[in-house]
C-alpha cells in the first residue's frame, strides 16, 4: 500500500469515528450558546440521552467520496467551534449526498441544537426518506409537532412508531407523555393519548400512560379508570398498583 492509499484509508477511519464520537464535543458547544426556551431545552435533553446511546453502536459502511468527507468533516470542525447553523446545513448536504441512515440522522441530532424550526424538520424529513422504518425518528419528530401545534402529525407520527416497534410501547408511550405534559394543554394533551390507535385498541400500556398523564394532570375521574382497565389485564403490574 503506497502513502497515498494509506491516507485516504485514514481519512475514511476518521470520518467514520468521527460519526460516532464527536457528538459530545458538539454538546459542549452547544452549551455555551443561547439560553434555550423551556420547552425547547425539554425536547433538547431528551435528544442528548437518545444520542449519548447511539454513540455506542456501529455505524454502517458509507460510500465515501472526497466531496462527502469534505462536507463531513468540515460540519465537524464547523460544530466543536460552535457554529451550529453551519455545521448542519453542511450535514444537510452531506446527508443528500448519499442514501446514510447514520448521515441523516447525525444531521438531525445536530439541527436540535440550532432551535431552528425549519432546519429541524428538514433533518427530520430527509432521516425519513433514507430510513423509514425506524420507529426512534418518528417518536423524536413527535415533540417537534407538538410544538407547532400539529396534534393530528403527532397522532400519526407515534401510531407509526409503535406499529414499527411494538415492543417499545412502554418505553415509547412514557417519552410522548413526558412530551405532552410539558408542551401541550392538559385537555388537548389527554385528548391526543385517547386518538392513538393503541389505546383505541384498549392496550394496556396505552390505558396505563393515559392514566398516568391525567393523574399527573390531577384528573383523578380520568385516570382511576384507565388504570382499573390496565389492572384488568394485567393485575400484577406494579407500576399501576
Amino acid at each position: 500500500m503506497d502513502l497515498l492509499q494509506l491516507h485516504w484509508k485514514n481519512i475514511v477511519c476518521f470520518v467514520q469515528k468521527c460519526i460516532i464520537y464527536s457528538m459530545p464535543i458538539l454538546l459542549s458547544a452547544c452549551a455555551s450558546s443561547a439560553i434555550q426556551k423551556p420547552d425547547e431545552e425539554q425536547v433538547s435533553n431528551q435528544q442528548s440521552e437518545a444520542s449519548s446511546s447511539e454513540q455506542q453502536e456501529q455505524v454502517e459502511p458509507l460510500p465515501l467520496t472526497p466531496e462527502l468527507i469534505y462536507y463531513i468533516l468540515t460540519a465537524e470542525i464547523a460544530g466543536q467551534r460552535g457554529e451550529m447553523g453551519t455545521a448542519v446545513d453542511l450535514y444537510h448536504q452531506a446527508s443528500t449526498m448519499t442514501e446514510s441512515p447514520s448521515v441523516a440522522s447525525r444531521s438531525a441530532q445536530i439541527a436540535i441544537f440550532t432551535r431552528d424550526q425549519q432546519r429541524v424538520n428538514r433533518s427530520l424529513e430527509r432521516w425519513i426518506e433514507v430510513d423509514p422504518t425506524d420507529a426512534d425518528v418518528y417518536i423524536l419528530q413527535a415533540p417537534f409537532l407538538m410544538l407547532q401545534g400539529d396534534y393530528d402529525g403527532v397522532v400519526k407520527a407515534v401510531d407509526t412508531a409503535l406499529e414499527l416497534a411494538p415492543s417499545m410501547a412502554h418505553d415509547y408511550l412514557t417519552r410522548i407523555s413526558d412530551n405532552l405534559s410539558e408542551l401541550v394543554q392538559p385537555d388537548q394533551a389527554l385528548t391526543i393519548l385517547q386518538q392513538i390507535q393503541l389505546y383505541q385498541d384498549n392496550d394496556p400500556e396505552a390505558l396505563f400512560a393515559y392514566g398516568r398523564l391525567a393523574a399527573f394532570f390531577k384528573k383523578h375521574e380520568l385516570a382511576l379508570p384507565a388504570i382499573e382497565a390496565t389492572l384488568e389485564q394485567q393485575p400484577d403490574r406494579e407500576d399501576a398498583l
